[in-house]
């Protein structure tokens, strides 16, 4: 008996794989990120990989002159797309950090400063008056654009992308990059997590998401699983002991009522 059921097991764990990376194709929005207050020097910078995979990095910079950094790798006429945007939020109205991309054409030292780099690219806001309105819909997030580049690379090597803030008071922004829309599978696993992380970024309280790593509770914990995987290979193995008349969709939608109500 036990033999008999295998194949058809097997085949409905392979039919749950393959329905779970339909649905990680199915999401679109950029992969969400933040960084930390240790990312202000490039040494620390938070490093990021292909610049083409849309993501998007939740930066705050500190009172007086203060800087967040990210790091990645390029390839000389690498199209490198940026948008700078603020949370909508009252009290950054008038926020206008700079933004600066510099290359490391040292032998990368194991301390970096700033003046170490080659500057290759400055967009400055100060000079913003309109301000472009988006509403994330993944999110449901409301932010402000501040501005929207897209540059060559001018060759090959490691690149530094500071965000700079010569004013006296803190402010928060998000640096985003890249245009294609992809998220793997562990950020599938903690977007629950993460959205509720976004949508504290673009609160009212401008230190509502805390700037420095959190200790791991057990919900957190829970969510670094592949909890989707885990569902649909749990539906695949113990939701598909028989075969009828009714389409594989609504099968599906049958197996997982049943099992989660049981």
């Amino acid at each position: 008996m036990i033999t008999n059921l295998l194949p058809g097991r097997i085949t409905a764990v392979l039919i749950g794989i393959l329905l779970f990376f339909i649905s990680v194709d199915s999401v679109s929005a950029h992969v969400p990120f933040f960084s930390n207050s240790e990312n202000n020097t490039p040494s620390n910078a938070f490093t990021i990989k292909d610049i083409q995979i849309s993501k998007v990095i939740y930066q705050r910079l500190g009172e007086g002159p203060n800087s967040s950094w990210i790091k990645f790798d390029g390839k000389q006429e690498q199209v490198l797309h940026l948008e700078v945007g603020l949370p909508n939020i009252s009290a950054l109205y008038s926020y206008r950090p700079d933004i600066l991309l510099y290359i490391n054409r040292s032998s990368s030292p194991s301390y970096l400063a700033k003046d170490d780099l080659d500057l290759v690219l400055s967009i400055s806001t100060a000079g913003v008056s309109s301000l472009k309105d988006f509403y994330e819909p993944f999110t449901k997030t409301n932010s402000w654009i501040l501005a929207e580049r897209s540059f060559l690379l001018p060759e090959d090597g490691t690149y530094y992308l500071e965000s700079y803030n010569q004013n006296s008071y803190f402010g928060k922004l998000w640096v985003a990059i890249g245009r294609e829309e992809r998220f793997g599978a562990s950020e599938i696993a903690n977007l629950p997590f993460t959205i509720k992380k976004v949508k504290e970024f673009h609160s009212e309280g401008m230190f509502s998401v805390s700037n420095e790593p959190q200790p791991r509770s057990f919900i957190k914990e829970i969510g670094r699983l592949h909890i989707i995987t885990i569902v649909f290979l749990f539906v695949g193995v113990f939701g598909f002991r028989d075969y009828g008349e009714t389409s594989f969709k609504e099968n599906l939608t049958t197996r997982l009522r049943n099992i989660f109500l049981r």
